[in-house]
This record gives structure tokens, C-alpha cells and sequence, in this order.
């Protein structure tokens, strides 16, 4: 099944599109822009970032899966982003500092939230949007 419809105006520079020109790969990243995620990834998780704020009554596990859920949001937002131009450093960073300011956002760290990455842990749909999004 996949996505159909419009892609919302955000008022900014993404571009218009429906939902299904979401749907296609990205490809592998070149080096400079997977050294972006890398970095955000171990700089989360040696300081253990991901465990503040909101989170710090979260298991162990749950944090993390919490603070995993920002590599699909970041290649999807990345694919939106760039349209059908290949992803810049620039605009790649400009993601990476949205996810890490959410980190802290009291929407990403309530209950809810914990709740819904739950789910997706349960149906087993977190390792499959990380590895979807990852191709």
C-alpha cells in the first residue's frame, strides 16, 4: 500500500509534491552525508541525550527507541526537501539540528509518544521504517 495525496504547504522552501513521490528511494547517501547522521547518532548516544529532559523515567530501551525514530523522520523530511535535486550537507545539517532540538520538545518525550513508538515497536514497524528509509 502506499501513500497518495497532496503534500501539505509548510510555507517554506519545500517543494509541492504528492505523497507518493515520497515513496522512492533515496539511494546511498555519499559519504559527507552519511558522516552528518553518524556523527548525530554517536554524539546522541555516547551523551546520552536521547535520555533528557522528558525522558529521564523511560527505560534504557525505550529512550533509545525514542531517539531512533529520527532516522526515518530525517530521510523522509530529507526526500521531501530536496524534491528530485540530490541532498546537500546544507540542508541535510538543517534536519539533523530539527531532530536534535525535538529531542527535548515535551511532544517527543510524553506519553504518548512513548505509546506510539511502542506500537511500532510491537508490530515491528520501527525496524522497518529504519531499514526502509535506509535504502
Amino acid at each position: 500500500m502506499s501513500s497518495t495525496g497532496q503534500l501539505p504547504d509548510l510555507g517554506c522552501d519545500f517543494p509541492d509534491g504528492d505523497l507518493q513521490s515520497l515513496e522512492r528511494p533515496l539511494g546511498e547517501l555519499a559519504p559527507e552525508l552519511q558522516s552528518i547522521l553518524d556523527r548525530f547518532f554517536v554524539s546522541m548516544t555516547v551523551s546520552q541525550y536521547y535520555r533528557a529532559y522528558g525522558r529521564r523515567h523511560w527505560s534504557l530501551v525505550d529512550a533509545f527507541r525514542g531517539m531512533a525514530i529520527s532516522y526515518p523522520v530525517i530521510l523522509w523530511l530529507l526526500r521531501w526537501s530536496v524534491g528530485t535535486n540530490p541532498p546537500t550537507v546544507d540542508r541535510l545539517i538543517d534536519l539533523v539540528v530539527l531532530a536534535d532540538h525535538a529531542q527535548s520538545a515535551p511532544s517527543f518525550a510524553g506519553p504518548r509518544f512513548r505509546h506510539n513508538v511502542a506500537t511500532l515497536v510491537a508490530n515491528g514497524d520501527l525496524q522497518r521504517l529504519v531499514c526502509w528509509y535506509g535504502r
